[in-house]
């Protein structure tokens, strides 16, 4: 069963069935598909029977993180960077900005805790050189951003 929670605690989101195998070493790869409302959450997988031989499992975003309904790309700039990144974001000024910055694998990389003022500077001097995508979240609206590094 996988649950999620929000302040209030965890509520079922859906159940999902995985068929036996027959033996406590018979591996079979079994997947199924869980839809998230938008938002941000915490995910639980609760099993409802004892006796089962769990070896893994993966998470995984079927949509790409560029369809999420963002309100308006970020401007950063230079582009490409060393150091230092200056943004323009879409938010209202004081407003609290959680900044994510993914790699090209996906891997969150870097987190910013700021408070939205009209022209942001970031410490990107530990990013590795590549190509990552910044997702800027405040309030339930989002921005996006692509931005390489040197």
């Amino acid at each position: 069963m996988f649950q999620v929670a929000k302040e209030d605690g965890f509520v079922n989101l859906d159940t999902i069935t995985f068929d036996a195998t027959g033996g406590w070493q018979n591996w079979e790869t079994q997947s199924g598909k869980v839809t998230l409302p938008a938002g941000r959450y915490k995910i639980r997988l609760k099993t409802l029977h004892s006796e089962y031989n769990l070896n893994w499992f993966r998470l995984s975003v079927v949509s790409s993180v560029l369809d999420i309904g963002y309100e308006t790309e970020i401007s950063i700039y230079p582009n490409p960077a060393k150091n230092f990144l200056k943004l323009h974001l879409p938010f209202t000024q004081g407003e609290d900005v959680v900044l994510q910055a993914y790699n090209n694998n996906g891997q969150l990389v870097k987190k910013w805790d700021e408070k939205c003022i009209h022209q942001l500077l970031i410490d990107i001097s530990d990013l590795k050189s590549g190509f990552y995508l910044l997702l800027a979240l405040a309030d339930n609206k989002y921005g996006i951003g692509k931005f390489f590094v040197n």
